[in-house]
């Protein structure tokens, strides 16, 4: 009997070091998950915008916070933005639409020959950069090299998954 309650003392003792291991182990990742809420926070601060970009197999921030001239004024600050993102090497965006719900329609065509990996990154990068404007749906329209048009479609940011926001936890 007296051998039960130390074995059963024992068998408890262990379990609350068990738990109390997981409760310290389960907030280890929490200060990332912060720092990237923050982040976000300070991308979207008023008059501002992040531009992304494709490096290698990510679509990554430029490294500063770009700061719109007209922010209140849609199509100056989508014309702001597809400035900045014309810089790259991939694509050219043409010219682009919105209409009275804030949808936008990019006319994209690519400067050179592109993988689909290569496309849907790009396509990413867009997007992400868009994505803090006051904006709905996002659709692009891509041209290849040759002039002809490959794809229309629409999407949001969370048409895409960053692999890239995962692999720092």
């Amino acid at each position: 009997m007296q051998n039960d309650r130390k074995y059963n003392r024992i068998k408890s003792f262990y379990v609350m070091i068990i738990l109390i291991a997981v409760f310290c182990l389960c907030g280890c990742g929490n200060s990332k998950k912060i720092d990237a809420e923050e982040e976000t926070t300070t991308a979207q601060t008023a008059g501002t915008v992040q531009i992304y970009h494709v490096e290698g197999t990510a679509v990554k921030p430029d490294g500063d916070v770009y700061q719109l001239k007209q922010p209140d004024n849609i199509s100056a600050a989508l014309e702001e933005v597809t400035e900045q993102l014309n810089k790259g090497k991939f694509f050219n965006i043409e010219r682009f639409t919105v209409d009275e719900n804030s949808n936008i329609l990019f006319y994209v065509v690519e400067k050179q020959e592109l993988t689909q990996e290569q496309i849907l990154l790009n396509k990413a990068a867009i997007v992400k950069s868009v994505e803090s404007l006051d904006v709905n749906d996002i659709a692009i329209t891509l041209e290849n090299v040759n002039g002809e048009e490959v794809e229309t479609a629409t999407y949001t940011d969370s048409s895409f998954y960053y692999v890239d926001d995962i692999s720092e936890d």
